[in-house]
């Protein structure tokens, strides 16, 4: 069970009603002054529904993000302002421990009800205030220090396949900046998947570390789930990075942030669970071309009952392919207009749409098809929780099943056939089948000099 973060209510705060629902994103109508841009407002009657204030369009109207976990959102909900934004516990108070976004253990161990709190958003300091000299920051591994030497307050990236060694080698500098420089480290886990978070986790107890590092984690982005609120994705690096400001401005303790996005196939970005902002500004800072492996375009689909999250702008497709990335589309019903029930030519009909306006050296095939995997370890995967129980929310996708046409893998030749009876060429048909994804692949695994 978490425990929740105190919330107050603040002198005459406003007050909200959710009057629309688009994915991630809700309207608010708001009575009493006006809120800020990134006050958190939570539910009345339902204190674990938080939605933070994005925009405001004016006539007594807000726009906000849903930062819930496996809460509904339902229209006609009432809502109330804390007085602020999101804050999350800060200093020392904070080691050994494990948080989600809003500052609450999810580790079993007791509130930190008595740790100093600081907002995620703050101003940076001023240019007066900011270090003008390099440093080396040493890390203890020769090989590092010597042929890839980290500049302190500096970033760093780390990239590799499954199995290669990343995480031994994160354990490594965790385990040095903790008892060689007595320091703190910070691990960031955007879009942890379960079985990779839990194992670091008991790893980094048993070597005797634990107690100079703190863990941050998205509520249930920790365990990777596919229903998570992007929103919580996005705002959990700030409630990280807050923690760690605290530690190097106010205590001057070094600090060793670690931020890893799950990228488990080489340095290939797959912005397919990430929201349009987050999409936007990945497709726009990433040197190499990105992906969008499994996800369709909005604009056709328009709002499904389940999975209007997953789908993507036509804007960020177009900036996606002027970069030389690659949209996979999905027969996947629950991100497809007709659902279960939609054809193969239903499908073929929205390939075709976005190569119009993306080109067809920017479209593939995603399926998010998962063949051979028993629905324990799907509903582990989607819906896990930290106790390894299963949790359905509602929020679940229900099971209405995959459509006809497309069964098993086998059925990708039904693909191939309506593409070819819609008139698309057969070295066209080739690109979206395969030749696309395999030279983007080729392209974004190359080591570079």
């Amino acid at each position: 069970m978490l425990q929740q973060a105190p919330i107050t209510d603040a002198p005459e705060a406003p007050t909200a009603t959710i009057v629309r629902v688009s994915g991630q994103m809700v309207e608010l109508r708001i009575a009493g002054r006006a809120p800020k841009a990134r006050d958190l407002f939570v539910g009345t009657d339902d204190p674990e529904l938080r939605i933070e204030i994005a925009t405001l369009p004016g006539g007594n109207l807000a726009r906000g993000l849903v930062l819930s976990t496996g809460q509904p959102v339902a229209l006609g909900a009432q809502l109330r302002a804390t007085g602020g934004g999101i804050d999350i516990p800060v200093g020392r108070a904070t080691l050994g421990r494990m948080l989600n976004l809003f500052g609450e253990p999810i580790d079993g161990g007791p509130p930190l009800t008595d740790a100093p709190r600081r907002s995620i958003q703050n101003a940076p300091p001023a240019l007066s205030e900011r270090r003008t000299q390099s440093e080396i920051f040493e890390t203890g591994i020769k090989a590092i220090d010597l042929l890839c030497p980290i500049e302190r307050g500096g970033k760093a990236g780390l990239f590799g396949g499954a199995g290669v060694g990343k995480t031994v080698l994160i354990a490594e500098m965790i385990y040095n900046m903790s008892g060689v420089y007595q320091g703190v480290s910070l691990f960031c886990g955007i879009g942890e998947r379960s079985r990779e978070a839990e194992e670091f986790y008991r790893d980094m107890d048993e070597a005797v570390v634990l107690a100079n590092t703190i863990m941050v984690f998205g509520t249930i982005m920790v365990f990777g789930q596919t229903n998570e609120r992007p929103a919580v994705r996005f705002r959990v690096a700030h409630a990280a990075m807050t923690i760690a400001e605290y530690f190097c401005d106010e205590l001057n303790t070094d600090v060793l942030v670690l931020i890893e996005e799950m990228n488990r196939q080489g340095i290939l970005i797959d912005l397919s669970h990430c929201g349009d902002r987050t999409t936007l500004e990945a497709i726009d800072l990433s040197a190499r071309p990105v992906s969008i492996t499994h996800s369709n375009p909005r604009e056709y689909v328009g709002a499904p009952t389940f999975g209007a999250g997953r789908l993507r702008s036509t804007e960020a497709m177009k900036l996606m392919a002027s970069r030389g990335g690659v949209v996979g589309l999905s027969p996947n019903p629950h991100m497809t207009k007709e659902r279960a029930e939609g054809t193969r030519s239903d499908f073929c009909n929205m390939v075709e749409w976005v190569v119009e306006r993306i080109g067809v050296d920017h479209v593939g095939i995603g399926t998010d098809y998962c063949p051979g995997q028993p629905s324990l370890i799907r509903d582990f995967w989607r819906y896990g929780k930290w106790s390894h129980e299963v949790v359905t929310t509602a929020i679940a996708a229900p099971g209405i099943g995959w459509p006809e046409w497309f069964k098993s893998t086998v059925d990708f030749q039904n693909i191939r056939a309506g593409l070819l009876e819609r008139g698309f060429t057969a070295p066209d048909v080739a690109k979206v089948m395969g030749d696309n994804f395999f030279r983007l692949f080729s392209e974004g695994f190359e080591p570079r000099p």
